[in-house]
């Protein structure tokens, strides 16, 4: 796989919602790996970005792919949709919660003014099915408000119904429960980083990617504060790596 050489400078997980290291990828063993940006599934391989170093001193990115048969997927999928979910009411959520608070204040509105009874339950019927429909859609973004509004058209149904002419109570789906999210990570230090190149370096089964994550490790190796254990660490695992390929 190509090399991806991205320097991200100083840019933090702070600044930018979903960068450098803000997912997570677990292996079996349970160790997270740093991911910026979210990770995709190609065959039996999961891709995704692995930040290598730390944004005080500096950060190169490497694309990887590493076999599925050596992540935790379901954790990695559940720290993905906590992130996502983080992200969304970071940027998208304040405003399309807006959006769909006043599609309820205008679908109320449209009720008042209806004359016919079988009418004014069809227009209730339908906003409160968008409105259940629309956590799930939303990464669950404020589901309590949205759940205050469904009861809200739940009461009113109750009397459209009955002046309608019509069954009052009646059997609908509930709204969908959110996952329970994995609470966040701090960001890797530059040793845990490098601990997570070490392993994803193990874990991958190519040959030629391994050498070039243990060659990015080095170099961030040389920094200060590095262990000298782990920077010798390194070292050994990539002179064996180009020891294997000569």
């Amino acid at each position: 796989m190509a090399a991806c050489l991205i320097t991200f400078g100083t840019v933090s997980n702070a600044q930018v919602p979903g960068g450098v290291g803000a997912f997570r990828v677990f292996l079996r063993n349970g160790l997270p790996i740093p991911a910026s940006g979210d990770f995709v599934t190609i065959k039996n391989r999961i891709v995704f970005v692995l930040p290598i170093g730390e944004p005080a001193t500096g950060i190169e990115s490497h694309l990887v792919g590493v076999p599925t048969s050596a992540i935790d997927l379901p954790r990695t999928t559940r720290y993905a949709e906590a992130v996502r979910a983080r992200i969304y009411a970071e940027t998208r959520g304040p405003l399309e919660y807006s959006s769909i608070a006043a599609e309820v204040s205008l679908a109320l509105e449209e009720i008042k003014e209806e004359k016919d009874p079988i009418r004014r339950v069809t227009r209730a019927e339908e906003a409160r099915g968008a409105l259940a429909a629309w956590p799930k859609a939303h990464q669950w973004y404020r589901i309590d408000d949205v759940r205050t509004m469904i009861a809200t058209f739940d009461r009113m149904l109750v009397e459209l119904r009955s002046g309608a002419g019509l069954p009052s109570m009646i059997s609908r789906p509930p709204v969908p429960e959110p996952p329970i999210f994995e609470a966040p990570l701090p960001p890797p230090t530059l040793a845990e980083s490098l601990r997570a190149a070490l392993a994803v370096a193990a874990a991958d089964d190519d040959p030629s990617e391994r050498v070039i994550i243990l060659e990015m490790a080095a170099v961030a190796a040389e920094r200060t504060g590095v262990a000298p254990e782990l920077r010798d660490e390194v070292r050994r695992r990539l002179g064996q790596e180009i020891a294997v390929k000569r």
